[in-house]
């Protein structure tokens, strides 16, 4: 068995804030369901996908944003307003996989509203160095 340690060396180191970097996604595989990737991150959350679900391969360019403390989704959006399109809440998954987490202080992720709680709430999941 591989360590966790051995699998972090072979990763990338993430991209700094304002960078431009690429991600390839392979939207049919298992790990990369809108509900698994909810799975890892957020457990055995009440959340449903009512999103679009990328299908197939794809690769795209991406811009590393930080939206600072916000206590919602609203807030995130507002923060990010005009700093470019918001792609699919899948994406963090790939980027997950591609660079290294594990000095990762803030929490990561894709503010796409494709996940709805139980009380029709929109919320998203994210990355944090334990993933």
């Amino acid at each position: 068995m591989i360590s966790r340690e051995k699998i972090i060396a072979f990763l990338e180191p993430r991209p700094a804030v304002g960078e431009i970097f690429e991600l390839t996604i392979d939207g049919g595989a298992p790990w990369n369901n809108p509900m698994v990737m909810l799975k890892v991150s957020e457990g055995d959350a009440n959340w449903r996908f009512v999103g679009r679900k990328i299908i197939g391969v794809q690769t795209r360019r991406f811009k590393l944003e930080i939206a600072q403390e916000c206590a919602n989704l609203k807030e995130v959006l507002r923060a990010l307003d005009g700093k470019g399109k918001i792609p699919e809440g899948q994406w963090r998954m790939a980027f997950a996989e591609k660079y290294r987490l594990e000095h990762l202080s803030e929490r990561l992720g894709v503010p796409d509203a494709s996940w709805i709680n139980e009380h029709g709430e929109a919320h998203f999941p994210f990355l944090t160095n334990l993933q």
